[in-house]
């Protein structure tokens, strides 16, 4: 169109299955996958639409949040899942695939949820949903496409219990207009009143020059380590102009980024460590509460009896110079993506250079078949052809009439595991918008 905006003609079959256009010109909105270059293939298509759903999913729920307790105590989103195969307005799929929408959305409700409103030059806020206050360490850093970093914010902030708050303005970047950038910020938060809050507050004071009380400031506490572990800790991730940051709409900067990408792809560092365990159902008195569940008691025991559950601890690194952005982990159980229900702790995520992070994804499986079974859909080259040994499918075979974890030896790499029934193998691919696809070695262990 003459003001350079984008009208979308769409086929019939798109049509028939519900598509939305991503912009609309009419009202001046340029087209939000459009903003990183023209999709010239689907599975580009696919991978823009997924950051611009992430976008504005976290937007809507960030935007909620900054009034939270002035003007709502909390909001619904109306439609969550498609019936069937539609192309917009879901977290997960008519498949149950979470998609990029759902992690927006789990991140932006965090019970601790430090985030950014692009609005008179960039306001830091919180929102703390909970009925404690907190100290909190917030760490704010900008990176260009180069790689090369500005630490722009790292201070000590005293977080309201129930509150939505403003905590700093963001610092002035220097950067040239329309360069696109990435703003990562992260919290380190702990209750107001434990040690390690006042902790916090006094080794800042004494990095500032201020007085201080503390008599051990020259060296490391030894529980501060295993305390961070524990520690609320917020993470949020940006992609930004100079001119997002004066209230500008989005039109084309993006298109840079697109470029980027394809010159700066990512080789990452990860592995994972997966346990199985075998259960004999859930204890009743523990149970969560299963709304409109029309089983009965003896059909409830008998589903749960002997389920197995299976967890992977994926470790991801950059040690690339450039950011990787939008990543997110697939995996496959023999052959399917993804099977459900599949708990990813995040799915959609970005990391700095030299930046690691560390997630974890469940999924059970019934003790006869260890996993449900061989699907229809895997092929024999699915799975590893190197033998397992001895011990190890003995220790699985005995695993269905056990209580407890067994001990696996160490395998790296896709699992054909062995059972009373079918084989399941289990393999794990890390993907991103600028990271080349990755199969994640991993090793079995017991719990």
């Amino acid at each position: 169109m003459p003001n350079g905006l984008l009208m979308e003609e769409i086929s019939s079959g798109l049509e028939h299955h519900t598509y939305i256009p991503y912009g609309n010109p009419e009202l001046g909105v340029a087209n939000q996958v459009a903003l990183y270059g023209i999709p010239q293939t689907l599975e580009e298509l696919c991978e823009q639409a997924q950051l611009a759903n992430f976008v504005q999913y976290r937007a809507l729920v960030e935007g909620f949040s900054m009034h939270m307790w002035t003007d709502h105590t909390g909001f619904l989103i109306w439609k969550t899942q498609n019936p069937w195969m539609g192309l917009r307005g879901q977290l997960y799929d008519w498949s149950f695939s979470p998609l990029a929408s759902l992690f927006a959305v789990r991140l932006a409700c965090q019970p601790l949820h430090v985030f950014l409103c692009p609005r008179d030059g960039g306001s830091l806020l919180v929102t703390n949903i909970t009925g404690s206050c907190y100290v909190g360490r917030l760490v704010v850093t900008v990176c260009d496409l180069a790689g090369r970093e500005q630490e722009l914010l790292d201070e000590v902030v005293e977080i309201s219990s129930s509150s939505s708050q403003v905590l700093k303005q963001l610092p002035l970047i220097r950067l040239p207009p329309r360069e696109v950038f990435f703003l990562s910020m992260s919290m380190v938060a702990f209750d107001c009143k434990s040690k390690q809050a006042r902790r916090m507050k006094e080794k800042m004071s004494a990095r500032n020059g201020e007085e201080t009380r503390v008599d051990n400031l020259g060296g490391e506490d030894e529980d501060e380590d295993e305390d961070r572990i524990s520690a609320v800790i917020s993470r949020n991730f940006y992609w930004l102009t100079l001119e997002h940051l004066d209230g500008g709409v989005y039109q084309d900067e993006f298109i840079a980024l697109g470029l980027w990408r394809k010159e700066n792809r990512v080789l990452l560092d990860a592995k994972a460590i997966g346990y199985v365990s075998a259960t004999g159902g859930e204890d009743k008195q523990t149970a969560p509460c299963r709304f409109f569940d029309l089983r009965t008691r003896r059909e409830e025991e008998e589903e749960e009896e002997g389920k197995i559950s299976y967890t992977l601890l994926v470790k991801i690194s950059n040690f690339s110079s450039p950011a990787s952005v939008a990543m997110f982990l697939q995996l496959r159980v023999n052959g399917v993506a993804s099977p459900p229900p599949v708990l990813y702790e995040d799915n959609f995520f970005s990391l700095l250079p030299g930046e690691q992070r560390l997630l974890k994804i469940d999924w059970a499986g019934d003790a006869g078949s260890v996993g449900g079974g061989r699907s229809k859909h895997a092929s024999s080259s699915s799975r590893c052809s190197a033998p397992l040994p001895s011990s190890l499918r003995s220790s699985l075979s005995s695993l269905s009439s056990s209580s407890s974890s067994r001990h696996f030896d160490r395998v790296w790499g896709d699992m054909d595991v062995p059972s009373t029934s079918s084989p399941l193998s289990v393999g794990l691919e890390l993907m991103g918008y600028n990271v080349e696809p990755l199969q994640v070695p991993i090793k079995w262990s017991n719990l």
